[in-house]
């Protein structure tokens, strides 16, 4: 299954790269898990999906935590931006 980056460029899947963009996003974070957000994303992965829609599914999640505890809001402009 291959990604296509922002750039147009397709790129083998690789989900260690979503977990530490996720753990870079949280750092810093106290009470917020990015592990949490990473496996709670409703990410439907098939060929050729765009990081965009990936970004857009794990900032989401990290913004429905919110009521978990502020910081989660953080997270999510961090995804985000």
């Amino acid at each position: 299954m291959q990604i296509r980056k922002r750039n147009g460029k397709l790129e083998d899947f690789n989900a260690e790269k979503i977990n530490k963009f996720v753990e870079r996003c949280c750092a810093g974070l106290n009470n917020v898990s990015a592990s949490e957000i990473v496996l709670d994303a409703k990410i439907s992965f098939r060929n050729k999906i765009p990081t965009s829609e990936i970004d857009n599914s794990l900032e989401l999640t990290a913004r429905s935590k919110i009521w978990k505890h502020p910081e989660y809001g953080f997270a999510a402009a961090q995804i985000h931006l």
